[in-house]
């Protein structure tokens, strides 16, 4: 097979990562919001803490490596959940302005930290050896699936985890979407039913059938490893986040019109499928910053958040108006 093309290059943001200070992406203690209150792990979380608001990190089960964090309203719940998938070199602990602003909105969120694919993958790695890193792991076909499988496992361990933490007891494990960035974009699509070229299996089925929506900000058009009949296959509601200035290159170093990260609202199968652009938004503007592009406007991120909650109010909470506010923030839907 071919080198994976669609996959954003992302070899910006890896470099930046590294060398502008991504030691807050580190995957250790998760810093609670103000006014948040930390359950530490086990079994000995007090039944009176399970209606306050919870941030804390917590190992999945079944993957070595595996671990999320968790924010949880406060609440009795049973609150719908989001599982973020970040973009390459990530971990759980970023994107957390959009765990805040889903939080706020009545939802659960756990953001992915990918053994393989996170921070961790640059571990003593020399400054000139990043691109390579970064360039293997996003075209290596084990780590796409790896993912998946990531997202398969977090679903799975949902009700031991709701037993060793009193407040993640208050997930609501029937109502599931998957968000992701970039290569957390990929990952999302991925698991809705995008059909993906693997060695001695094209057009392979990754999916898992119980998230009920997906978020896809500045996913990959086609390309080697996706066709175009690839998005055909998703049938689920999708909710697509596009940059009018992302010209992000892939992994061959091309350079793409931003037009191209909107083609898979238009290849995907009619129903439930929407598209915000943002004009004036870049790659980064959905990770708040990264590679040599500063932080992200505030008002951006504010719609990206505002726009992602509405569409999961309409989808996970079944609430009609959403679709209004949904269009009367410029999103097309088909």
């Amino acid at each position: 097979m071919g080198q994976f093309a669609p996959l954003p290059a992302l070899l910006v943001a890896v470099l930046a990562l590294v060398c502008a200070g991504c030691g807050n992406d580190r995957p250790t203690a998760v810093a609670p919001a103000p006014g948040t209150t930390v359950i530490a792990p086990g079994p000995e979380a007090a039944s009176a803490d399970v209606q306050a608001a919870l941030a804390l990190e917590v190992p999945i089960p079944g993957v070595e490596g595996l671990r999320a964090t968790a924010s949880v309203p406060a609440g009795a719940g049973p609150f719908p959940l989001v599982i973020f998938s970040p973009g390459l070199g990530r971990s759980g602990n970023a994107y957390g302005f959009y765990a805040d602003a889903w939080t706020n909105r009545g939802y659960a969120c756990l953001r992915l930290s990918h053994p393989g694919s996170d921070i961790r993958i640059f571990a003593d790695k020399a400054f000139w050896n990043l691109r390579s890193t970064g360039e293997k792991v996003a075209r290596d076909p084990q780590e796409w699936q790896a993912r998946v499988r990531d997202v398969r496992a977090t679903i799975d361990a949902l009700p031991g985890l709701a037993q060793r933490h009193a407040g993640l007891g208050r997930i609501d494990a029937g109502r599931i979407a998957v968000v992701g960035h970039s290569y957390g974009a990929f990952t999302a699509l991925a698991v809705a039913g995008l059909r993906v070229n693997l060695p001695q299996r094209p057009a392979a089925e990754l999916g898992d059938p119980r998230p009920l929506a997906f978020i896809a900000m500045a996913p990959p058009g086609p390309g080697d490893a996706i066709g175009d009949q690839a998005f055909a296959a998703i049938e689920r509601p999708v909710l697509v986040l596009a940059g009018g200035n992302d010209t992000q290159e892939d992994m061959r170093g091309k350079e793409h019109p931003p037009a191209w990260r909107e083609r898979p609202w238009q290849l995907m199968a009619p129903g439930g499928k929407w598209l915000l652009t943002i004009p004036d938004a870049h790659h980064f503007t959905f990770s708040d910053g990264g590679g040599r592009q500063k932080r992200a406007d505030p008002a951006h991120l504010e719609r990206i958040s505002a726009t992602s909650a509405d569409f999961l109010d309409a989808y996970l909470k079944e609430d009609a108006r959403a679709h209004d506010r949904l269009r009367a923030a410029g999103a097309r839907s088909r």
